[in-house]
């Protein structure tokens, strides 16, 4: 049987050195892989040789062995898990990010900058039809065609039947 304290010192410079999860992983993997240091102890052990009280000695100090092993390696991971660096790079409060939104067709974006430079000179800008048909104007409100709004001097008739 190896010498349990030099595996123990082994494992504890191995985890010293691992500065990644990966290394981590490898450390685990060989001591308690299918190929690893504690594996091959049990496995080479030859329990026919040994005496009833030797076997519980010896199952003893494997167990012993086995579980150090995984603490060691667990308090590694809770340290690494804990430490500032780990901590500062992801910040779980701060909020998702936001999906990226449509934009405006780049007319629009030209009339917009038109329209800004134009109140900037003093001018309103208003919206609507400036220019109506008849219909529109008087036939979809009821006025009737002798009405005076329909005269000539109250109303600015443009060619083809459109009025201001």
């Amino acid at each position: 049987m190896q010498d349990i304290q030099a595996i123990q010192t082994q494992l504890r410079e191995e985890l010293a050195a691992a500065t990644s999860e990966g290394e981590l992983e490898a450390v685990r993997v060989r001591y308690l892989g299918r190929k690893g240091v504690v594996t091959l102890m049990r496995k080479n052990a030859d329990f026919s040789r040994m005496s009833a009280d030797e076997k519980k000695h010896f199952g003893q100090q494997f167990n012993q062995l086995k579980r150090f092993v995984e603490d060691q390696l667990g308090q590694a991971r809770a340290a690494r898990q804990t430490s500032p660096k780990v901590q500062a790079s992801i910040d779980m409060t701060l909020p998702g990010l936001n999906s990226r939104s449509g934009h405006l067709h780049p007319i629009s974006l030209v009339q917009m900058e038109l329209e800004d430079i134009a109140r900037a000179m003093g001018f309103l800008i208003e919206t609507g039809y400036h220019v109506e048909t008849d219909f529109y104007n008087f036939e979809s409100l009821n006025i009737p065609g002798d009405h005076p709004a329909r005269d000539m001097q109250d109303t600015y008739w443009l060619t083809n039947g459109l009025l201001l």
